[in-house]
């Protein structure tokens, strides 16, 4: 599978297949940031692409699913430490793309996994087996902590043991991890899901970071469909 890669213009580009293109902005970004799609929420909706092309305004939600079939278009989500999750079928004719937005809270409601679910009943030709998928960049697990609040402890009790440990007090969670293993549980191949191996807080000449101390700044996920 190939990974993502840096580009010369800031960006860093997911090699998802035609008639989509897929980039995230980097710090270094110097062109013209995009209007965002959606009003992120950290649930776990996700909205059909066209039906956001066709409204008046960003409408609630965490997630795109996308159709290949259509004309140009262009979608934007934002990010700062949470995680970009690209979702695609493989081959030379995709028939969808699927995009999200899933922080800790978003991870703690599956939004990657109900994502992939609605993609396989909206095209239920689908075979998950050969669907392919890309997370992050994001926080890692040694920079993501919490307080043992309500929301932590639910998601130490469902998440895999491998993904959460107890630390100085705190829980450190490991929210690629657990979304890796959930894409896998609804049935995803392990060796089709790739980590884009960056930290958004360890990596701050490359990455905004809103625990690093980015307040306001964030990155953009764009995702362009080329028409038909």
């Amino acid at each position: 599978m190939n990974g993502a890669e840096h580009s010369d213009s800031g960006s860093l580009i997911y090699p998802v297949s035609s008639p989509f293109r897929a980039a995230l902005t980097l710090r270094n970004w110097q062109g013209k940031l995009p209007a965002p799609s959606l009003v992120q929420v950290h649930g776990t909706t996700v909205i059909d692409g066209d039906e956001v092309l066709a409204a008046s305004g960003p409408l609630p939600g965490d997630g795109l699913l996308i159709c290949a079939a259509g004309p140009r278009g262009e979608w934007a989500l934002r990010f700062a430490d949470c995680f970009p999750v690209v979702v695609q079928p493989e081959g030379p004719s995709p028939s969808w793309l699927l995009v999200i937005h899933s922080g800790f809270a978003g991870t703690v409601k599956r939004i990657a996994a109900c994502g992939v679910q609605m993609a396989a009943r909206c095209y239920p030709e689908t075979d998950l087996r050969k669907v392919r998928a890309w997370i992050g960049p994001g926080i890692c697990f040694s920079c993501y902590e919490r307080d043992e609040d309500e929301l932590a402890l639910s998601a130490a009790s469902e998440w895999n043991s491998e993904n959460w440990r107890r630390e100085g007090g705190k829980i450190h969670f490991d929210i690629a991890g657990e979304i890796a293993d959930q894409l896998a549980e609804v049935g995803l191949l392990p060796s089709k899901i790739e980590r884009i191996p960056y930290c958004t807080r360890c990596r701050r000449d490359l990455f905004f970071s809103y625990r690093g101390g980015d307040r306001s700044e964030r990155m953009y996920l764009t995702v362009q469909r080329i028409g038909c």
